[in-house]
């Protein structure tokens, strides 16, 4: 199989463990269509990165453990976004803005100092 269709499985992964905070989250904070993507972004980030050869290399090794940190972390974001929203105020809204950016951020991150692992 290509990497695009293990992607396609890692999205689809993103898609069932976030419903429940979104759907919950809703009553507690203003949720926009951002709120919807965001979780997405990381994955294909990677997988243009990927395409523009940024970084070392590829291998499945290094597919396999960087597809598993960023699904870690578009799956973290929206469960911790809604546990900090029970504070609100100023601290929610910065909080949130950081963590909106994290999948994207670990992406690039990734590709950018991980070194090429042997198959």
């Amino acid at each position: 199989m290509e990497y695009s269709d293990y992607i396609v499985f890692v999205l689809s992964i993103v898609v069932v463990t976030i419903v429940n905070p979104l759907l919950f989250g809703r009553h507690r904070s203003k949720i926009t269509w951002w709120d919807y993507t965001f979780p997405y972004l990381g994955i294909p980030v990677w997988y243009i990165l990927k395409i523009l050869d940024v970084g070392e290399g590829i291998s499945k090794t290094n597919f396999i453990i960087e597809m598993f940190i960023i699904l870690l972390f578009s799956i973290s974001v929206p469960w911790i976004r809604f546990i900090v929203s029970f504070a609100g105020g100023r601290v929610f809204a910065w909080f949130s803005l950081l963590l909106t950016l994290s999948p994207v951020a670990a992406a690039v991150f990734l590709r950018m100092v991980m070194p090429l692992l042997p198959e």
